[in-house]
């Protein structure tokens, strides 16, 4: 069973500095290692900085989840302004999917408590993929036109990804039944 620390000092004398303390509490909380190492401490919000820590600062599971938040809007963003994911959406044969896409980026603008089920890939993790979807942009029907060794490419990439972002896979697994 994970366990998660409620609340890390970090920034004082003797105690790792913030970014550390949010990669750390990061790991903990289950985000995976490209969201530990783009979350910012300048999304974390107000920390408190009590007294006892002399100068130090009391980072939470809340500060963290604020980070992972503000990370994923930013990701968030750069997919839906790419010019791959624009194509994409404006496909009637694709209303299911894009449907289902739509779900899991509004949760991702809301939730701060759940950031960890609303993980997203970066534009260049996703990139292999969104290269080989902007082919079939103006297909009728993909899985008639998509060739074989596409079709073997974007099984390969896509497993790449659910196995960095299982949290997609689970989503989709959800709503699938």
């Amino acid at each position: 069973m994970k366990t998660t620390i409620k609340k890390g000092p970090c920034g004082g004398p003797n105690q790792p500095s913030c970014k550390d303390e949010l990669k750390r509490m990061a790991e903990k909380q289950g985000f995976n290692k490209s969201y530990q190492q783009s979350m910012s401490v300048s999304n974390v919000g107000n920390m408190k900085k009590p007294g006892v820590l002399k100068g130090g600062y009391n980072m939470t599971n809340r500060n963290v989840n604020n980070a992972a938040t503000a990370e994923t809007k930013k990701r968030i963003k750069n997919v839906t302004s790419h010019s791959g994911y624009k194509a994409f959406t404006k496909n009637p044969n694709s209303k299911g999917v894009i449907r289902h896409v739509k779900k899991f980026i509004d949760g991702g603008k809301k939730g701060k408590r759940s950031a960890v089920k609303f993980q997203l890939p970066t534009l260049q993790e996703a990139s292999s993929l969104i290269d080989i979807g902007k082919k079939y942009t103006k297909s009728k029907n993909i899985m008639e036109d998509i060739s074989l060794g596409d079709k073997v490419k974007a099984a390969y990439q896509g497993g790449k990804l659910a196995l960095k972002y299982p949290n997609i896979l689970s989503f989709g697994k959800k709503l699938m039944k």
